[in-house]
């Protein structure tokens, strides 16, 4: 019988296959790489309002621990969420990536930990956990 140190590494070795299998599936090794460690990966371009950090904008998203499991989605609560990246408290990965994004793009986003919730984690959200983003922005302005 392993004792507990192999069964831990041979958990996390599972959790890393699974993680990779994920960022295969979302086509993130395809992504744009920033100087904070965000990648990002266009699943489709729009050429509306690029998004301004001052003025509404609304999306729809939906975020994924980096091996698979999903955390939240708008799309299936049926609404979009309505943000100014200015006055609300977002995750420093979510601010960077979607203050590239303009109306009718579609991007998915590989956040670092250290970009997203950090060493204590939230909710569902274990620490130090990467999470994938998948968000469209919708409408920029009233």
């Amino acid at each position: 019988m392993a004792n507990a140190e192999e069964r831990e590494a041979e958990r996390k070795r599972m959790l890393e296959k699974l993680k990779q299998e994920f960022l295969d599936s979302m086509g993130i090794q395809k992504a744009t790489e920033t100087a904070s460690g965000l990648k990002i990966r266009y699943l489709q371009k729009g050429k509306g309002k690029k998004v301004n950090p001052a003025l509404l904008t609304q999306a729809h998203y939906e975020i994924y621990t980096a091996n698979g499991k999903k955390v939240d989605s708008s799309i299936e609560k049926g609404e979009p969420l309505s943000f100014v990246i200015d006055e609300m408290s977002l995750i420093a990965g979510w601010k960077e990536g979607v203050k590239t994004m303009r109306e009718g793009d579609k991007a998915v986003f590989f956040i670092p930990y250290y970009l997203g919730y950090g060493e204590r984690g939230i909710g569902p959200i274990p620490p130090k956990t990467d999470l994938v983003l998948e968000v469209e922005i919708l409408k920029v302005g009233k």
